[in-house]
C-alpha cells in the first residue's frame, strides 16, 4: 500500500501503476480515491494526463493481453517531447539527453536518479517515474519484466484538465470510469494529444494565482536545468 500526501490544495495526488498482482492488468487510483482498470492495445499510446501547459502520455508493453504493463512515458511540454522508458534509464545519460532537450526553457525542471526521476513543471505540477522490475510468466517462462511507474501531482482541480488520470481532478461533475472510451484517448505518437485535450503550446504557466500560490521548485532542482 502506498501512502499518499496531499501538496497544496484541492484533491490529493494520483497514480497510474501496474500492479504486480496474478493478473498485471493496469490499475488506476484516481484524485478522489477512484480505481478503475484501464486495460487499452498492447503497444499503443494513450494520454494519460493533459493540461493546458503540459500532456503526458504512455505507451503500453507489446506483451499481451495481460501484460500490459507501462513501457514509455512521454511528456510533451513548450514544444519538447521528453522520452523515458524501460531501455535508458542509465541517469547520466538520460540527464545529458534532456538537458540538451531543455536548452533554454526555464519552466521545466528535471532531476534524473537511478531508477527514477522527478519533473516539475510551472512550478507546482510534479511528476515522478519510477523504472520497476517485476516478474510474469510469458511464454510457459518466468521472465522478468522492466515497467514504469509515474504519479502525478497537481496544486489543485481544473476543468480543463482531460486524459485518463487527469479527468479525475476536474473540478465539476462526478468521474465515473466508461471503459467503453478507452479508445478515445488513444494517439498515434508520444507528442500528439487526445480529440478533447486543451493543451496549448503557448499556455502560460500561471494562469491561476490562487492555485500556484506559495509552492517553491522542487528539491534538487537548480531552478532551471539540472547540471
Amino acid at each position: 500500500t502506498r501512502k499518499r500526501q496531499v501538496s497544496g490544495s484541492g484533491p490529493p495526488p494520483s497514480t497510474f501503476f501496474v500492479a504486480a498482482g496474478a493478473t498485471g492488468d493496469p490499475h488506476i487510483i484516481g484524485a478522489q480515491g477512484q480505481r478503475f482498470d484501464f486495460f487499452g492495445k498492447s503497444n499503443e499510446i494513450y494520454t494519460l494526463f493533459s493540461a493546458p501547459q503540459f500532456v503526458v502520455n504512455m505507451q503500453l508493453m507489446a506483451q499481451g493481453p495481460k501484460d500490459k504493463f507501462i513501457d514509455a512515458l512521454f511528456v510533451h511540454v513548450r514544444n519538447v517531447t521528453l522520452r523515458f522508458d524501460t531501455g535508458t534509464y542509465k541517469a547520466d545519460k538520460l540527464q545529458g539527453r534532456i538537458n540538451k532537450q531543455l536548452h533554454g526553457v526555464d519552466d521545466v525542471h528535471v532531476v534524473v536518479k537511478p531508477y527514477r526521476s522527478e519533473i516539475e513543471l510551472c512550478d507546482g505540477n510534479r511528476i515522478a517515474i519510477e523504472q520497476r522490475l517485476d516478474s510474469d510468466v510469458l511464454d510457459h517462462k518466468k521472465q522478468k519484466l522492466f515497467h514504469l511507474d509515474v504519479k502525478i501531482d497537481v496544486p489543485g482541480c481544473h476543468n480543463d484538465f482531460g486524459g485518463i488520470l487527469g479527468e479525475t481532478y476536474r473540478c465539476e461533475g462526478e468521474f465515473k470510469w466508461d471503459a467503453s472510451r478507452e479508445d478515445s484517448f488513444h494517439v498515434r505518437t508520444g507528442h500528439d494529444v487526445s480529440k478533447d485535450s486543451k493543451f496549448s503550446r503557448n499556455a502560460t504557466c500561471h494562469d491561476n494565482a490562487k492555485v500556484f500560490a506559495g509552492l517553491k521548485i522542487m528539491s534538487g532542482s537548480t531552478g532551471k536545468n539540472v547540471q
